[in-house]
């Protein structure tokens, strides 16, 4: 994790187009309340975009790590996206205390900022990653 330190305050840019398979409609909820929502960026799926950037940071600035989750999002969601915009996500590495490894980000469509926030991602060793699921299903019969 000392390697992570030399890229504190890096920043990088992740595009994400708008498709309607991203819009609250879309969220895979039966609901009226969701499907008579207008068709714009959902904040679950802003979230995904946010865990995906920041994944892609992580392993940009550090290919060795391997995998990382998420452990903790933060979010205001401050404006309604349309199909077919263009989100720009900003990410910045901006803290590491032993595992974790802690973002700040800025989204924005174009036109208005559409969030921000903090993502925490945990480094994670794979093959424990897996024994640990593996055991949890066992448990679960």
């Amino acid at each position: 994790m000392e390697a992570l330190q030399a890229h504190l305050g890096s920043r990088r840019e992740r595009r994400f187009v708008v498709a309607r398979e991203h819009t609250v409609p879309a969220l895979p909820l039966v609901s009226p309340s969701v499907a008579g929502m207008p068709e714009v960026l959902a904040t679950p799926v802003l979230v995904a975009m946010v865990e995906c950037a920041c994944a892609e940071h992580l392993l940009d600035v550090a290919p060795e790590i391997g995998l990382s989750l998420g452990v903790v999002v933060e979010i205001e969601h401050t404006a309604a996206t349309p199909v077919g915009f263009t989100i720009t996500l900003t990410s910045e590495l901006a803290s590491v205390e032993g595992r974790q490894v802690t973002f700040k980000f800025a989204a924005h469509d174009g036109v208005d900022a559409a969030g921000t926030g903090r993502h925490v991602r945990a480094v994670v060793p794979r093959a424990r990653f897996d024994q640990r699921l593996a055991e949890k299903r066992s448990r679960a019969g």
